[in-house]
């Protein structure tokens, strides 16, 4: 029997309600799963999820003093720091319609996402990218993300950068030629 699909969270007090309503809809369509939850919250607590704590640096990040960003989005950036090689990323705000498992076996040699279609032409150009990337839902070797200092390579990039789209914008920038498109299923 192959070993459970491995689902990541990024999330904090705020996204909470949302966070459940999405783990719902993965456990209705997917029996063998683990869910796992990189917070910033100590007291995050989520039944039937494994809680990873990491305490990160605020002072990193820019927001605007209206922006409706908390630091949470930027947890993405640090996924690499969890205990596994391989997940599959899904904000909180993702609700689960099928099964998984043929997304979890897509061949992943760095990052899997989808194209932004609608905005994401205006995105790339704006940014000189060939394509822009959603980030999601994101299936993440984290093994390789490690070997090439995915992390610290965001976070420098971020130092450089006053991104429109926050964590997504970054990853775009930092590793848009690395990115595996996934073709979207209606």
């Amino acid at each position: 029997m192959e070993g459970p699909i491995r689902i990541a969270y990024v999330c904090d007090k705020h996204y909470l309600p949302y966070l459940q309503k999405s783990i719902e809809s993965v456990k209705r369509y997917n029996k063998n799963v683990d869910i796992v939850i990189l917070t910033g919250d100590k007291d995050l607590e989520v039944p039937n999820a494994k809680t990873f704590y990491y305490q990160i640096d605020s002072s990193l990040f820019k927001f605007n003093k209206n922006d409706r960003m908390k630091e949470g989005v930027y947890y993405k950036l640090f996924l690499p720091l969890l205990p596994y090689d391989k997940i599959l990323y899904i904000d909180c705000d993702v609700i689960c319609q099928r099964p998984l498992n043929e997304l979890w076996n897509i061949d992943c040699p760095f990052i899997c996402a989808t194209e932004s279609y609608k905005v994401g032409k205006q995105q790339a150009k704006d940014l000189h990218l060939s394509n822009y990337y959603l980030t999601g839902m994101m299936l993440m070797n984290l093994k390789e993300l490690r070997k090439q200092n995915f992390t610290q390579r965001c976070l420098n990039r971020l130092s450089k950068e006053n991104p429109k789209f926050h964590d997504e914008t970054i990853i775009n920038l930092e590793f848009n030629n690395q990115i595996k498109n996934i073709d979207i299923k209606k």
